[in-house]
């Protein structure tokens, strides 16, 4: 076996180049998975946008429930 040292060098398996780029992979995000679950989107969105409604909220409320 020593005498087939360095005489194939085959590399490796595995292409190196990249076969998308980074604005190609996020757009593939978006068009493959958030644009094909628009209503669990919309619903995530939404329940998203409702926490961070109440955390803003939350002191004022503490506040005028105090007083």
């Amino acid at each position: 076996m020593a005498e087939y040292v360095d005489r194939y060098d085959i590399g490796s398996l595995e292409s190196t180049t990249r076969k998308y780029s980074d604005i190609e992979i996020v757009l593939r995000i978006i068009r493959e998975y958030m644009l094909r679950y628009k209503p669990l989107v919309a619903l995530e969105l939404g329940l998203i946008f409702m926490k961070m409604m109440t955390v803003l909220a939350a002191p004022y409320l503490y506040k005028v429930v105090l007083d």
